[in-house]
């Protein structure tokens, strides 16, 4: 098991150092006629099928291999379809998949959630992956989602959240048109969920109005980077391909009125996590 991890992350690594151009991580054999530059080329190409074989194995499916960088802006309509077929396998391909544990998605979560505190709405809460992970600081849970079938699972999993939340409660709706009053929570949590938002501005901006003045955004999410461009041109499901790999996480905060307060980059560089204040 710890030598099928360690491949995959070995190959991932090498996709990424030979698509910066910095090794010719496939051999060229019978390539000696050509350009370096055909060279680089090829040993791309060679990493990128030998991660997507990798990927493959741990996903325990197919992949599909997508546009480069492969930007999408689906309906919410759209977005709920795709979700509500995928509801009751999600969390083994997402949840507790190799792929996952490569990412370290957990940790990823844990640290993203760990300022939280008070009244707290999540957005595109999905299967509830994120609620094992809120810390004891949190009073009340409210969590959006469009799919009513990623929300039923979610129910299932408000049994894992702290002792301290006292009230709880799932929304279908969309989360550019929040169903809630102004200034009504004092953070507002998204994981992995700004990429499949069709217009994100439109759901920060719903994300500062539900907040109070000073209260916390709390997001990890897909950034613009060689990684994530990478990862956009594999696809393993509609899930994945409903997902932009080129989004500008930091100027969508900054242009929404938040103050960022902590950013760092995780899991390798393919997703920012960012605390902003509402100010």
């Amino acid at each position: 098991m710890e030598n099928r991890d360690g491949t995959m992350r070995s190959f991932c690594s090498a996709l990424l150092i030979a698509t910066l151009g910095l090794s010719t991580f496939a051999p060229t054999t019978g390539l000696a006629n050509i350009s370096n530059a055909q060279k680089r080329a090829a040993s791309r190409r060679e990493a990128l099928l030998k991660c997507t074989q990798s990927l493959t194995a741990a996903a325990g499916g197919s992949l599909v291999i997508g546009a480069y960088p492969s930007p999408v802006a689906a309906s919410p309509t759209k977005i709920a379809d795709i979700y509500d077929a995928v509801a009751e396998s999600y969390d083994e391909l997402y949840g507790k998949s190799k792929v996952g544990a490569t990412l370290d998605l957990n940790e990823v979560r844990l640290s993203t959630l760990a300022p939280a505190k008070g009244s707290v709405l999540e957005l595109g809460v999905g299967t509830g992956l994120n609620l094992p992970f809120y810390p004891s600081g949190v009073t009340s849970l409210s969590a959006v989602d469009l799919s009513p079938a990623m929300l039923a699972k979610a129910k299932e999993k408000a049994q894992y959240l702290p002792p301290t939340v006292k009230s709880v409660e799932f929304k279908v709706g969309d989360v550019s048109k929040l169903p809630f009053p102004d200034a009504t929570f004092d953070c507002v949590v998204d994981t992995f969920g700004l990429c499949v938002f069709e217009d994100p501005g439109a759901v920060l901006r719903e994300a500062r109005r539900v907040l109070v003045q000073g209260g916390l955004l709390l997001i990890s999410e897909t950034q613009d980077s060689v990684q994530s461009r990478l990862m956009g041109a594999v696809r393993i499901s509609d899930v994945s391909r409903s997902c932009r790999s080129d989004d500008d996480v930091i100027a969508f905060v900054k242009a929404s009125g938040f103050e960022v307060l902590e950013t760092e980059t995780v899991a390798g560089g393919l997703f920012r996590r960012v605390v902003a204040r509402n100010l």
